[in-house]
């Protein structure tokens, strides 16, 4: 490839285009999702869905920081709290 060509490929895509943004999203989510699963699976007893809604928060928001979102504040707030305990 050419200085020419990778230029015009660069400047077709950005580094912080939406859809990049969108795909590294939809892969932090996977992550945080897996994770949650695993633990979920792990723990071997029910589970309900508002719990698992929470492991995945927590995993979510303690591997990607979102300190310019509402929610991500809310949960800032009590999170040592809510990582200090054990899902048993």
């Amino acid at each position: 490839m050419s200085e020419s060509d990778l230029s015009s490929a660069s400047s077709e895509i950005s580094p912080r285009s939406e859809n990049v943004d969108k795909l590294l999203n939809s892969n932090k989510n996977l992550a945080a999702a897996t994770l949650a699963a695993a633990i979920v699976t792990a723990r071997g007893k029910p589970t309900s869905i508002s719990e698992v809604v929470e492991i995945y928060k927590d995993l979510r928001f303690a591997m990607y920081p979102a300190p310019n979102y509402k929610v991500y504040k809310e949960w800032a707030e009590t999170k040592d709290e809510k990582l200090a305990k054990v899902y048993d």
